[in-house]
């Protein structure tokens, strides 16, 4: 058989999963797999096939030129391949190519009439295109909107009078997401699976069933929220409802205000916007490897310089300082490291002319939300390891109600785009950063010490200065006086 002889060709091993999908004859089939599981191999290399039939015509249809290319890429490099001009006595079987994703055309055109045209969404107007088609390939359909509408309305009728097969290469995009309203992925997948109608076959795998993946799974899954995982890596239909941060509970994580103490470190972290919303949120890290967001600042259309002001004015308030006397404390008693996003670096030369310095943070979103997720963890044994505290209102908020976004035209899908975003942002760029707990100061009374420092030194029922009574404080409860 011509597709066998061509696979050996060109040393093509398909892996189990793609081999099904290759021996199947369904006139439908569903390649359902994680990120890089080799989906669109098998549905570039079965196309390649179909140009050898005669003069075929294959459509790559996506919701933009980007997402085609997959597929394509892998039909362009076989077709200019030396073993495809061997099999024509070492000329070129194509009578014109072209690869050109940026500027939206790309085709194939082989001298005996078989063509490959790829088909973009956002751009075509498929009412205006009569053509037959004898293969259609929906590259990544889990991204295209509307598919059921698209495909009854402008596709299926394409592959009628030659009854033109259907391949859906694509990483899932959950059940029923709201750009499918109908859910018609799942259904086309559910039929394939089900296998009561031959004319249907889907096979779903994971991302290291493909041979060519080289990731560590088990370090994915440890970087990455469950869903995500679940979704990008296994191949699954996963229902994203409700907030990013499951375990985030406002009875357990919100602790009463308290004043900070001067010697534990301290970490800030901005996410710039004029025309949008600017965020500064702070805390400290105690002795445990716990984290207190302790303050926060948001403005709009507001000047730098006006930012830097509120910021310090901030900190003064937090440390009971007197007013505008931050710059002239001693640098050693405050340790402070405050990151910034890394894609305004403007905004980081512009906070350095006000005196404030900045390191851009790590901005690995997926590794970010996972890190803040791990501090949030907690059980009846291991208390949480991030506290907040209950006047920073708008970050209690946010943790509450940031959401994951709708996964169009993107390969991995990111959080919502809304008003709770530069918050858990913050957050995220302190949770990637270096995070070292406090050291311990040994007291010497007979120093000049604050109140406060004397107070953590000389607990010995682990009890928080904060949480004191005023009998606490005078030794009345069995414990030594602070006085």
């Amino acid at each position: 058989m011509i597709k066998w002889g061509w696979f050996r060709a060109n040393e093509y091993s398909p892996s189990e999963p793609q081999m099904a999908l290759h021996l199947s004859p369904a006139r439908y089939r569903m390649a359902i797999a994680g990120t890089r599981g080799g989906k669109s191999r098998f549905a570039g290399e079965e196309a390649t096939c179909y140009l050898f039939a005669g003069a075929t015509r294959i459509w790559i249809v996506g919701q933009t030129y980007a997402l085609c290319e997959k597929e394509f890429r892998y039909i362009y490099e076989r077709m200019t391949s030396p073993q495809a001009a061997a099999l024509f006595g070492g000329e070129s079987p194509l009578e014109s190519a072209t690869y050109n994703e940026k500027g939206g055309d790309m085709h194939i055109r082989t001298k005996w009439g078989a063509e490959v045209k790829c088909i973009s969404l956002d751009k075509a107007e498929l009412a205006a295109l009569g053509e037959e088609i004898d293969l259609l390939i929906l590259s990544e359909s889990a991204q295209i909107k509307k598919p059921k509408y698209v495909y009854e309305r402008y596709l299926r009728g394409r592959l009628a009078s030659r009854q033109g097969d259907l391949i859906i290469p694509t990483t899932p995009a959950g059940k029923i997401p709201r750009h499918d309203p109908d859910g018609w992925l799942y259904t086309m997948y559910d039929k394939g699976m089900s296998g009561e109608d031959p004319e249907y076959f889907a096979r779903q795998w994971a991302s290291w069933e493909n041979p060519e993946f080289k990731e560590d799974p088990y370090k994915l899954r440890q970087e990455m929220n469950p869903k995500i995982f679940s979704e990008q890596y296994e191949g699954n239909f996963v229902v994203f409802s409700g907030a990013i941060y499951e375990d985030f509970n406002v009875q357990v994580h919100v602790v009463p205000p308290f004043k900070t103490p001067i010697q534990w470190r301290r970490y800030e972290s901005i996410d710039p916007g004029f025309s949008g919303k600017w965020f500064w949120l702070a805390g400290v890290m105690g002795y445990n490897d716990s984290f207190y967001v302790t303050n926060e600042y948001s403005a709009t259309k507001t000047r730098y310089e006006d930012h830097v002001a509120a910021m310090l004015n901030k900190r003064e308030e937090e440390y009971g300082m007197v007013p505008g006397t931050w710059n002239r404390s001693k640098p050693k008693d405050f340790m402070v490291t405050t990151y910034i996003d890394p894609e305004d670096p403007q905004c980081a030369l512009e906070l350095a002319g006000y005196g404030v310095g900045t390191i851009p943070a790590n901005n690995d979103v997926h590794v970010g939300i996972d890190r803040v997720s791990r501090r949030l963890k907690y059980s009846s044994s291991n208390p949480p390891r991030l506290y907040i505290s209950a006047d920073c209102k708008e970050i209690i908020e946010a943790l509450q109600f940031h959401s994951w976004g709708e996964k169009e035209n993107v390969e991995i899908r990111k959080p919502n785009n809304d008003r709770w975003k530069h918050a858990c942002d913050c957050l995220r760029y302190i949770c990637m950063g270096s995070l070292m707990p406090s050291e311990r100061k040994q007291v010497d009374v007979n120093k000049e010490e604050t109140l406060w420092e004397i107070m953590m030194a000389s607990r010995t029922d682990k009890k928080h200065p904060f949480d004191m009574t005023h009998t606490d404080r005078r030794g009345g409860n069995g414990v030594g006086s602070v006085w």
